[in-house]
């Protein structure tokens, strides 16, 4: 019994030793996604969030089976270069995993919305990605922000 104390004691104060070891270094964002990390920090602060990114990681690693990964503890963010959401919606990709790692959005939401369910309520859905990054559709990017900060933003008007 005090052997199992000893090493659950050792065990608790080397786990924080790692932990604490890993989150002290330093921040790196990957050149290719610093706009989209700068352009959520300004969405941010227009809503008066604020956002620490200290000891903030985000760069490319192969996903296989997903555009993009959060890991809270690690204050890490990877991005797979070779999926759709990179090579097309990269700030939508982007917003979505910071959605996840500062802004308590940790549970996708799928909800659709128009009379067809075609349009996704949120970027914080996992099945399908909103269209706001093209010209024709640029005018929803403000619902899409506004809701990523808000969720209870109201249902926009073009949905139907």
């Amino acid at each position: 019994m005090k052997t199992f104390i000893v090493i659950s004691i050792l065990f608790l104060i080397t786990s924080c030793n790692l932990i604490n070891q890993i989150d002290d270094g330093p921040r790196y964002i990957d050149p290719l996604i610093k706009p989209y990390l700068e352009s959520f920090l300004k969405e941010a602060s227009l809503k008066g969030k604020k956002i620490n990114i200290d000891h903030l990681k985000m760069e490319f690693k192969d996903l296989k089976d997903t555009q993009g990964l959060s890991l809270y503890a690690f204050r890490t963010i990877y991005i797979d270069s070779t999926s759709s959401g990179w090579k097309n919606k990269p700030e939508c990709l982007i917003f979505h995993e910071l959605g996840h790692m500062f802004l308590d959005r940790k549970a996708h939401d799928n909800t659709m919305y128009g009379s067809r369910k075609n349009q996704p309520k949120s970027i914080m859905s996992s099945t399908s990605d909103p269209s706001f990054e093209t010209k024709k559709y640029s005018y929803r990017r403000a619902y899409y922000i506004d809701e990523l900060f808000d969720r209870n933003t109201p249902e926009p008007y073009w949905v139907n």
